[in-house]
């Protein structure tokens, strides 16, 4: 009689365990990020309920932000993680970007996280644009368009190199020192291999350790 009603405890203790699902925190502050970086964030996770924890999906409130889809099942009391990359080319200012966890916790299925941070460039346009057109031009045809890139900051930036993965792109110059509040005219060359629009990046390398690639976006068409 004891050893049923043991066994008749136990399954009736195994049906009200649950797992439960705890984040380390609710908001990620990314801080100052600049264009064109891929900023690495985790997200910790525990389970504070008393069977194991299951994370079903993981979806994110934008492209720009992806996140791993597979976290191995957390035992009672565990702990795991989630890692988020978020991208912020062609950004500008603060964003505010959402990961949203789902598991089999029967009280909270669905936990938000809020990725928060400010895409900022010590350099920037003028006048300031998202996208640099170069317009459109003849296929084969060399053209060239200038852009001033300004210091927006209060530090003098020493620009080391201005690159693009577009062979058909060249900048001068490529090298150059820019006091704050001065603007620097940079020249790009450019001739469309064939019909179309091209949408393209460069990068531009400054002796800035804390910001030693700034990324900036373009567009140009052959005709």
């Amino acid at each position: 009689m004891k050893q049923l009603a043991s066994l008749l405890l136990f399954l009736f203790t195994a049906a009200l365990a649950q797992p439960k699902i705890a984040t380390d925190r609710t908001t990620v502050p990314m801080d100052t990020i600049a264009p064109g970086e891929v900023r690495t964030v985790t997200i910790a996770l525990r389970n504070d309920g008393d069977a194991p924890l299951t994370v079903t999906n993981i979806e994110t409130s934008c492209g720009c932000t992806s996140a791993q889809k597979h976290v191995p099942p957390i035992a009672p009391g565990g702990s795991g993680a989630v890692t988020v990359q978020f991208n912020s080319a062609g950004f500008d200012g603060r964003i505010r970007k959402e990961v949203m966890i789902y598991s089999d916790d029967p009280k909270v299925p669905l936990a938000v996280v809020t990725l928060t941070g400010l895409v900022w460039s010590p350099l920037e346009t003028v006048p300031k644009m998202t996208i640099i057109n170069l317009g459109a031009v003849p296929t084969g045809v060399p053209s060239e368009h200038t852009v001033s890139l300004r210091n927006v900051s209060s530090r003098t930036v020493t620009v080391l190199s201005i690159a693009s993965p577009d062979t058909m792109l060249r900048f001068h110059p490529s090298s150059f020192t820019v006091a704050p509040s001065d603007t620097v005219p940079v020249r790009i060359r450019f001739a469309p291999r064939t019909p179309g629009l091209v949408d393209q990046t460069f990068t531009v390398r400054t002796a800035d350790p804390k910001r030693p690639a700034l990324q900036f976006r373009l567009m140009y068409a052959g005709q």
